[in-house]
């Protein structure tokens, strides 16, 4: 008799929860804000598609150019998905203005613009999530590249905006870690880029190229990669593109990688049944790449691209 109780008791149980799984299976209607015609956020959905789904999720995928004329208001239609996931700056600034009460993870933000655009965004009228995977490095990488492939170098220089201005403290503290003097100079909006890297450049041993949205402006990047190779300085950077551009060697993410960390947040998030997005982060996976071509001009021998991530790994011991 107990054991007949109990068998009941346990298959009402497991009824109960099956109809809860189906019911949130239900909702796992995920909104993709995007742009299409990006081959860049292309890359970014072939990664988040590539992610095994643990949950029987799909995107629904909204054109962020539906809603580039829409000056106030909602958009509508994103409080009917339980989650949203935005592409890019400009699909992140569209969705987080419209304040939606669902949550929302945007990936392929720069961290400082992201802290910009959600400081600027109104109250959603509850506490909801907002989260984000950024598309820039932590600087701690590039520091620990800088030192893995330029033992000898003891000053690095860096040209920094506005924004990252208040956060020398914490960047000269994280040089040091690396033997690494770091060598600030600031770079207002109205100041001539060009004079600011002529007093940045003597004495400094390496350059760092962090992504600043001042000092990333093409006309400042010119100048800073020319300048420094006029001097024979190696440039550090973050991207791809100051890579192609340059620089000797940079530490980035790719928009595949970006994908597959938000697909995993994806379904950590509709596993745990709409909770713990956490915090803004960087990108987990990063690659290394070296312009062997710039180096060989300044004389600089690499080792292999293993090899250097091996002595990266080590030095990124060092930093939390």
């Amino acid at each position: 008799m107990w054991i007949a109780q109990s068998v009941s008791l346990l298959s009402a149980c497991l009824m109960l929860w099956l109809c809860g799984a189906l019911a949130w299976a239900n909702q796992a209607r995920v909104l993709l804000v995007m742009d299409p015609e990006s081959e860049i956020h292309q890359a970014v959905l072939d990664g988040l598609r590539a992610n095994p789904a643990s949950i029987d999720w799909r995107l629904e995928i909204a054109n962020q150019h539906q809603w580039l004329d829409r000056q106030e208001g909602r958009v509508p239609g994103l409080d009917d998905y339980p989650l949203i996931l935005t592409i890019g700056t400009r699909a992140a600034q569209l969705v987080l203005q419209a304040a939606p009460a669902a949550p929302v993870l945007s990936v392929l933000v720069p961290k400082t613009t992201y802290e910009q655009l959600l400081g600027a965004a109104p109250a959603a009228g509850q506490v909801v999530e907002r989260s984000a995977i950024y598309l820039d490095q932590p600087p701690r990488r590039q520091l620990a590249l800088a030192r893995a492939l330029l033992p000898q170098a003891r000053t690095a220089g860096l040209i920094v905006g506005p924004g990252l201005g208040a956060q020398a403290d914490g960047l000269t503290a994280m040089a040091d870690t690396y033997t690494l003097e770091l060598r600030l100079t600031e770079l207002g909006h109205e100041d001539d880029p060009a004079r600011a890297i002529q007093r940045m450049l003597p004495g400094s041993d390496l350059v760092l190229a962090l992504y600043d949205p001042v000092v990333l402006k093409p006309l400042t990047a010119k100048w800073l990669l020319y300048m420094a190779y006029q001097r024979r300085t190696p440039v550090i950077a973050f991207s791809q593109g100051y890579l192609k551009a340059g620089a000797v060697a940079a530490v980035f993410s790719t928009p595949q990688q970006i994908g597959r960390q938000a697909g995993e947040l994806l379904n950590r998030w509709l596993r745990d049944g709409g909770d713990g997005l956490g915090d803004p982060r960087f990108p987990q996976d990063f690659e290394i790449g070296f312009n062997r071509a710039v180096a060989e001009s300044l004389d600089l021998r690499f080792p292999g691209v293993e090899e250097a991530r091996e002595r990266m790994a080590l030095l990124l011991e060092i930093t939390p």
